[in-house]
């Protein structure tokens, strides 16, 4: 099995405040956690385990950090599948009262096992019961993990009667709400992968393989214009798709605009404490960005996570495969939340600041062209500023990327070349 996600680098440096710095560091390098690991983890024997490896890093400053470790054990045969562990890290105080929490809730959730030497909370693949006896549960066949957070989100790669597949195992009931809008959005034209099948009861959504690669494996020549414009004529279809009553009474509306906002307070406190010499720049952007959007009157279909990453390219043609979290609200969002990952995602890989730019305006003009009236020039500027710090900028942080306060201060300058352009009625 296989999980997707850039390893973690290990050259980064811990912002100012961070939540018990020399813990924080000691758990990203694959060294040191595995000593730990070796003692704290079953069986518990300094022989057993062999390698560790950080795989993705979440940090939530002042809070907790969480990273999915992938380790191999030492009387493994050389080809064998990897075992992985997701932890989380609290502050003493917070760890074993968290623990209790989840263990007394039991279900999907439950822990594996808590160290508190480490003030850790771990869950072992595949801590799911589920995932566990998947072929008895869906159909027999040879499944790899795509993507796995515990409690929340499976999804795997297979094959199902001679045809690829991808299945996604949910923690709710939302499987079947995203079976049917998929199965609507379809139906209506819009270039959606097809619903093998929804399991109700067991909350699996199965959905055929989409082919392509990664935007990312080749990004030169994924930066170029018809792809850009590719993916702004795909958003166009998804915000112009007519469904009918009955799937759109599914939906739910966000309130984009004051949900971002307090995002971008939050961003503002946590980026300051982390990287004071930027603590200036973002009072003063948020003071730019003030008062905040009224919602917009007219909410359409959004994908509401809609960024290249969400495509696999094949043949340079894009599609959209993921639509878990499609609901109703500002088009603007779903442009700015695209823009907003080119600047981060783009900087962050070494490509071209031209490059990117001439990449997002290929993108912008393209959905203009596409979508007639329903660009909002005033709104994409509000929601691009704010997404490029509240978003992107926090990511950052949260990865705890090398050059992490250069990438912030990068960010933040787009954002405020975009906030001057704001003109409100």
């Amino acid at each position: 099995m296989r999980a997707v996600g850039a390893s973690v680098s290990l050259n980064f440096a811990l912002p100012e405040g961070s939540l018990e710095p020399a813990v924080l560091e000691r758990s990203v390098t694959p060294d040191a956690m595995l000593q730990l690991f070796r003692r704290y983890l079953p069986p518990r024997h300094h022989t057993t385990w062999e390698r560790c490896e950080p795989v993705r890093v979440r940090y939530l400053p002042g809070r907790s950090w969480h990273i999915l470790y992938r380790l191999w054990a030492a009387a493994d045969p050389a080809d064998a599948p990897p075992l992985y562990y997701y932890a989380e890290f609290l502050p003493p105080e917070l760890s074993l009262h968290r623990f209790v929490q989840l263990q007394d809730a039991g279900g999907l959730t439950a822990p594996s096992g808590y160290v508190a030497e480490l003030n850790m909370i771990y869950w072992r693949f595949p801590a799911d019961p589920r995932l566990s006896q998947l072929p008895s549960v869906w159909q027999e066949g040879r499944w790899h993990v795509v993507s796995y957070l515990p409690g929340i989100l499976c999804t795997l790669a297979g094959e199902y009667a001679g045809e690829r597949t991808i299945l996604k195992l949910y923690s709710d009931d939302r499987n079947e709400r995203v079976g049917r809008v998929m199965q609507a959005l379809h139906a209506a034209g819009t270039n959606v992968p097809r619903v093998l099948h929804v399991d109700t009861p067991r909350r699996l959504l199965v959905l055929e393989h989409v082919p392509g690669i990664g935007f990312w494996a080749d990004p030169a020549p994924h930066l170029q214009r018809e792809v850009m414009a590719a993916m702004a004529r795909a958003l166009d279809r998804l915000h112009a798709a007519e469904l009918g009553a009955d799937t759109h009474q599914l939906l739910q509306r966000v309130e984009h605009a004051s949900q971002e906002w307090k995002r971008i307070q939050q961003a503002v406190l946590d980026l300051s404490e982390a990287f004071p010499p930027h603590a200036a720049r973002l009072r003063r952007l948020a003071n730019m960005l003030e008062p905040v959007l009224e919602e917009t009157p007219a909410p359409v279909l959004v994908h509401g996570s809609f960024h290249p990453a969400q495509f696999l390219i094949d043949a340079g043609v894009p599609r959209l495969f993921d639509f878990d979290t499609v609901c109703l609200g500002d088009p603007m969002f779903d442009l700015a939340r695209f823009a907003s990952y080119l600047y981060d995602r783009g900087q962050a890989r070494g490509q071209p600041m031209r490059e990117i730019e001439r990449a997002v305006s290929a993108f912008r003009s393209a959905y203009i062209t596409a979508a007639a009236g329903r660009f909002h020039a005033a709104r994409w500027f509000w929601h691009l500023s704010v997404a490029l710090v509240a978003k992107r900028a926090q990511a950052v942080l949260a990865r705890l990327e090398a050059n992490a306060a250069d990438l912030v201060g990068h960010l933040i300058t787009i954002a405020e070349q975009n906030a001057v352009s704001i003109v409100r009625d």
